[in-house]
């Protein structure tokens, strides 16, 4: 598949397309995984993604380059958008806590009886995110770092900050380094 600056036309990059197979394997991997990750505790869940925070911050301008080459948008738009990522992860970060809080919805002392809804992690997580505002709309995810183009390279350049904040599961990390026509990132919930 040709990754094509818009704004210009000009083949930026040849990246290989994911088949079913592909697909259905990096699935497997992604779900085998998953109980290590909802075992982990949640301060810890949080900490990873506040790495991931650090690292795009700190990686902003070629992060800001590449969505401009990608997209065609102007790069203080391209800037923008980053930028628009951190307040959604801060309020995501803010709010998990007491929004997987247990909640006791019925205690009956009489019928010695408490009811009560706990959230747990249900599995793998696919975010097909639209390929023009790929860290703003993903962003608005709350469990896991955002996707990006599907018509781009940067993926692997958002999968080498998840996988180095400790955010993405190890096996995802040969999946997300390639583009495809609709691009699966396999995540952890938090």
């Amino acid at each position: 598949m040709r990754v094509v600056n818009p704004a210009t036309g000009e083949v930026l990059r040849e990246v290989a397309e994911a088949d079913r197979a592909a697909v259905a394997a990096a699935y497997r991997r992604a779900r085998a995984a998953q109980p290590a990750w909802a075992a982990t505790p949640l301060a810890a869940r949080c900490a990873a993604i506040r790495r991931f925070r650090a690292l795009a911050v700190e990686r902003a301008e070629p992060l800001a380059r590449t969505l401009t080459l990608e997209v065609g948008k102007p790069i203080t738009q391209a800037r923008g958008e980053l930028a628009g990522l951190l307040p959604r992860i801060d309020f995501f970060l803010a709010e998990v806590e007491g929004a997987l809080a247990d909640e006791v919805v019925l205690t009956s002392l009489a019928d010695r009886l408490e009811e009560r809804i706990r959230r747990e992690p249900l599995g793998v997580v696919a975010n097909i995110s639209a390929w023009n505002y790929p860290w703003y709309v993903g962003g608005n995810k709350p469990a896991y770092p955002p996707t990006c183009s599907r018509r781009s390279w940067a993926p692997g350049m958002s999968a080498r900050c998840s996988s180095r904040s400790g955010s993405t599961p190890s096996v995802s990390r040969g999946r997300t380094r390639r583009a495809s026509r609709w691009r699966p990132r396999w995540r952890r919930a938090l």
